[in-house]
């Protein structure tokens, strides 16, 4: 599946013409305005499942120049995937397909983001990104929002503690009444926000980190969903595939 149309300038015509820069600045931090268009193409990743089906895609930016700064990236990133991909008219083109964004802390307040379809689109963010207390209300507004949150650069996952019953506690009403209260001890949050997380980069998938993100969250609670980034053959796919496991697999580029 070839997507000739993602390499491509970024749009010359910038949101707020040059005429009218100085009446914006007065109303517009200088934190939000757009850097100038730059030049570069999208590689893909697909997402397939157990069946080899397609269930989304993951894009990168790519600037031409070889450049690399992750925020500009990212908003080119945007602007590339909104304007191919969300039509006005037509709607989202891809359907229930969902794509995967290399997300950065500072490209979450970016503009560009409104123009996407939240429930159609995940942000990666590395872990030393979201463990950032300060960017949690900004994630926590996305994800309400619908947005989903793939927690990425992660290496090693702790153990989940085993369900211990807690020591009887005082006598209560409920309790007279005989009724009985067993609170289960769920797994630690290692990362501080792993409430706000939906998706999770297990590498290669080694079976051991595999099944501790599954076991992170406790009953009754959405199960975090762990994709394979790193596979390099249809051999390694197979292995996920045999553990149920999703993993994204290199288009041509």
């Amino acid at each position: 599946m070839q997507f000739s149309f993602f390499k491509r300038h970024e749009p010359e015509a910038a949101p707020a013409p040059a005429a009218s820069s100085t009446a914006a600045a007065a109303d517009v931090p200088p934190v939000a305005t757009a850097p100038a268009p730059v030049e570069g193409f999208l590689t893909y990743a697909l997402q397939l499942d157990a069946q080899r089906h397609i269930k989304g895609y993951k894009f990168e930016w790519h600037e031409a120049s070889g450049g690399v700064n992750a925020s500009d990236d990212f908003r080119a990133l945007l602007r590339t995937v909104a304007s191919n991909l969300n039509s006005g008219k037509a709607g989202w083109r891809l359907g229930k397909l969902v794509v995967y964004l290399d997300a950065t802390a500072e490209g979450l307040a970016f503009e560009e983001l409104q123009a996407l379809p939240p429930k159609s689109v995940v942000l990666c963010l590395r872990l030393d990104e979201l463990a950032d207390k300060k960017i949690w209300p900004t994630v926590e507004a996305l994800r309400e929002r619908g947005f989903g949150i793939m927690l990425c650069d992660v290496k090693v996952l702790p153990e989940a503690p085993p369900v211990v019953a807690a020591p009887a506690p005082a006598p209560t009403e409920a309790a007279a009444d005989g009724a009985e209260s067993v609170e289960e001890a769920e797994a630690p949050d290692p990362f501080g926000a792993l409430a706000l997380i939906t998706h999770l980069d297990v590498g290669d998938g080694p079976r051991d980190m595999v099944d501790r993100a599954r076991q992170l969250r406790g009953p009754g609670k959405p199960a975090i969903h762990p994709i394979a980034t790193r596979i390099g053959s249809w051999a390694e796919f197979d292995a996920c595939a045999a553990r149920r496991l999703d993993a994204f697999v290199r288009g041509k580029e």
